[in-house]
């Protein structure tokens, strides 16, 4: 939790040619601020960064965030990101996913949704190691 923007950074540095989409959640993106301006310092064309805004550390256990008075997308363009977006419905973001596809990033966008756990929500079923050689297989796949 809260390095995935940071690892994202990593992999669109090195594959350039690869659209790379991190998703964060809010309370991690809190908690690695910082990375922020070192994707906005290195700049990659090819970084999309999304972050779910429930307002909750949901996955462990739904304690409150203090989002709401955290600006996400202004944060991200006084990082050098190109852009930032809030959306706050499916149909909106369905309009966005065309507006997208050929723009270059890096950029933002904030996705608000409300606090929500889907009760069949299944646990890793692998072991930390076994996913983590899985996605340097993956990587080590693409261009």
């Amino acid at each position: 939790m809260g390095c995935a923007s940071s690892i994202g950074l990593s992999i669109a540095l090195h594959k350039p040619k690869q659209r790379v989409i991190v998703i964060d959640g809010d309370g991690a993106a809190i908690m690695q601020m910082g990375a922020f301006t070192t994707i906005g310092k290195y700049s990659p064309s090819n970084f999309v960064h999304i972050i779910i805004d429930n307002e909750a550390h949901e996955s462990t256990g739904g304690q409150p965030t203090n989002s709401s008075n955290v600006d996400f997308v202004n944060i991200a363009l006084a990082s050098n990101y190109k852009w930032g977006v809030i959306v706050e419905n499916i149909e909106d973001l369905l309009k966005l996913i065309d507006k997208i596809k050929n723009r270059e990033g890096p950029f933002l966008i904030l996705i608000k949704i409300k606090i929500h756990s889907r009760s069949e929500l299944k646990r890793p079923s692998k072991s930390p190691k076994e996913y983590k050689e899985g996605f340097m297989r993956y990587l080590n796949d693409l261009d």
